[in-house]
């Protein structure tokens, strides 16, 4: 029976070992994937909370709220004077004509859609993107206002206008 221990303290030993090397492959894996992530918001856009969002809307009064959901979640309620443009034709002509250092607040659902668009927009040369992190779920469950009025002729015939392009 002796001989068995010393065996088996060794064969312990290395399964410690092993399980100290694997955890901390998985800390670096982990680690890694939160720097790329923040590496992937382009300078420009700022991911802010609800409260921030308002301020800055507050602060910067000459801004464009846009609202890059689709059109039926548009419909059902969006935050007072969010422009619709819910594809990459109608955020075109939309940002087109606007000056690059206009102050741009994007949001979609739950922020999956407005990500990517603020970093078309950076890319595109506008320098102050904000992102509402938490997306219109998050503003209703706050209890912030929403406007469920039916759009404007105009929001419709953009679109209709949007729907020929396609």
């Amino acid at each position: 029976m002796k001989p068995n221990h010393p065996v088996k303290a060794i064969v312990c030993m290395k399964f410690v070992r092993i399980r100290k090397i694997s955890s901390l492959f998985i800390f670096f894996l982990i680690f890694s994937q939160l720097i790329l992530a923040q590496d992937e918001i382009e300078p420009g856009i700022n991911i802010v909370d609800i409260e921030e969002f308002i301020i800055q809307m507050n602060l910067n009064q000459n801004h464009s709220l846009l609202d890059v959901r689709t059109w039926m979640e548009y419909k059902k309620g969006r935050i007072p004077n969010a422009l619709f443009a819910g594809t990459s034709e109608l955020m075109t002509a939309y940002t087109d004509t606007m000056d690059f250092d206009k102050p741009l607040f994007l949001y979609c659902a739950t922020n999956f859609r407005s990500k990517p668009a603020g970093r078309s927009l950076a890319a595109k040369g506008f320098k102050k993107i904000y992102v509402l992190g938490p997306g219109f779920y998050g503003w209703r469950a706050a209890g912030k206002e929403i406007d469920t009025s039916r759009p404007s002729r105009v929001q419709r015939k953009m679109k209709k206008l949007n729907i020929l392009i396609q």
